[in-house]
């Protein structure tokens, strides 16, 4: 009886006649809060089934709680699945990106080295005689600029040596360019194999190379050079069917004594050629 009044007495009510002695014991309901037919039902019905009615109200609570309960977990773990499948397609759109990214990091380092090999093939080209492979004028050039340099730090002497091969355009006029070019090849052969490693070996037009020689000490070392080279250049050479023999000039200048620069040395080289020999015209094809 005590628990069935604890029960009444936590309503707010207002005193009604009481239908029991239960409800005589407990205060009324009041209208405003259950209204008043709710709040007669109330106080109207026995202990038991006040009692009975409270513990379905609990059953009821505790399901309604539960369900909640199963529908607030159901909504969570859709969530988590939506954010899962969210975190699993950035993974993906991020793996995909991370290959896009080193597939186009391959392709530039491939593009780079493409480029950076046709930078160097484009700088030999300009410093490289394309049809003997020497060095052309621009080359050459700094080669003397580079000589000169040595020989001032060295207190040492350089040389320019030029040589005229006499007859290709002749040679070119008899047998066709195509022929003159390939004596042309062989006499480039000709001049690198005597010269040393370190000396350049340049061709300047269609009848002249030109050699620098760099730390020479007297114009002995020069002559032996020179000596060589007319030898070599002015042994006969096989065309076609034939054998042709071209017509050597030889010059050289000596830093500082005959130019200071690349074009005086050249100059004087080809000066002491011109007084030497005049005449230009000389191959024997046989």
């Amino acid at each position: 009886m005590k628990r069935i009044g604890s029960l009444r007495s936590c309503l707010p009510v207002a005193p009604l006649a009481a239908a029991s002695p239960v409800a005589a014991a407990v205060p009324s309901l009041d209208g405003a809060v259950l209204g008043p037919g709710l709040a007669g039902f109330v106080a109207a019905l026995p202990d038991g089934q006040l009692l009975a009615a409270f513990g379905v109200l609990a059953v009821l609570l505790v399901f309604a709680a539960a369900a909640l309960m199963r529908r607030a977990t159901h909504s969570l773990r859709r969530r988590i699945r939506e954010l899962d499948d969210a975190i699993a397609a950035r993974d993906a759109q991020a793996e995909s990106l991370a290959r896009r990214l080193s597939q186009t990091i391959h392709e530039l380092e491939v593009a780079h080295h493409r480029l950076h090999e046709q930078a160097i093939g484009l700088e030999r080209k300009s410093h490289l005689d394309a049809l003997t492979g020497l060095a052309n004028r621009l080359l050459l050039d700094e080669r003397i600029g580079h000589g000169i340099v040595r020989a001032l730090r060295h207190n040492a002497r350089m040389a320019v040596l030029m040589i005229e091969l006499r007859g290709l355009a002749e040679l070119a006029e008899r047998c066709g360019r195509p022929v003159a070019d390939e004596v042309r090849i062989a006499m480039a052969a000709r001049l690198r194999g005597i010269v040393r490693a370190e000396d350049t070996v340049a061709r300047l037009d269609d009848e002249r190379f030109a050699a620098v020689l760099e730390e020479v000490y007297d114009r002995d070392d020069v002559q032996r050079v020179m000596a060589a080279a007319a030898e070599e250049l002015g042994a006969a050479i096989p065309v076609g069917a034939e054998r042709a023999r071209l017509g050597v000039g030889l010059g050289y200048a000596f830093f500082p004594e005959d130019g200071r620069d690349a074009a005086a040395l050249l100059a004087s080289a080809a000066n002491m050629i011109q007084a030497a020999a005049p005449d230009r015209r000389a191959v024997d094809v046989g």
